[in-house]
C-alpha cells in the first residue's frame, strides 16, 4: 500500500502544474496590433512578462500552495482507500478516520493561505486600494 502511495505522489509532482500559463510574449511574436494580440489584452492576459520582485513571489507561493493541496488531496485518497480496506478492523478504520480528517484540516488550511496571500499581493500590487 505504500508503494502505491509513493507512487501516486511522485507522479502527481510530475503533473501539477508550477505556475500559471499566461500569453507573455505575444506583442514580440505577431506585432503590438495583431488580432491576436488584441483578443489577449481585452480578454484581461498580459502580453508583456510580469518580471517584478513581487510577480515571481506570487508565483513561487501559488507552485508551493498547489503542491501541498495535492498532497493533502492524496492523502484523502488514501484515507478513503485505507477505509475502505479495513473490512471491520477498528485499528484500520481508527487510521483512516484520523488521516482523512487531518488531511481535511491541512486542506483547510491551505485553501485560507491562498485566499490570505492572494489577497496580500494584491493589496501590494494595488488592486485594492
Amino acid at each position: 500500500m505504500k508503494k502505491i502511495f509513493y507512487s501516486l505522489v511522485v507522479a502527481l509532482m510530475f503533473l501539477v502544474p508550477l505556475f500559471t500559463v499566461q500569453a507573455t510574449g505575444l506583442s514580440t511574436s505577431f506585432g503590438s496590433n495583431s488580432n491576436l494580440n488584441v483578443a489577449a489584452n481585452s480578454s484581461g492576459y498580459k502580453t508583456t512578462p510580469d518580471n517584478n520582485f513581487l510577480s515571481i513571489v506570487a508565483s513561487v507561493i501559488s507552485a508551493v500552495l498547489a503542491i501541498v493541496g495535492s498532497l493533502f488531496l492524496i492523502l484523502i485518497i488514501y484515507g478513503g482507500i485505507t477505509w475502505m480496506m479495513a473490512a471491520g478492523n477498528e485499528q484500520k478504520l481508527e487510521k483512516a478516520s484520523d488521516t482523512i480528517r487531518q488531511a481535511l484540516i491541512g486542506l483547510i488550511i491551505v485553501i485560507a493561505a491562498y485566499a490570505i496571500s492572494y489577497y496580500l499581493v494584491g493589496m501590494f500590487q494595488g488592486k485594492y486600494i
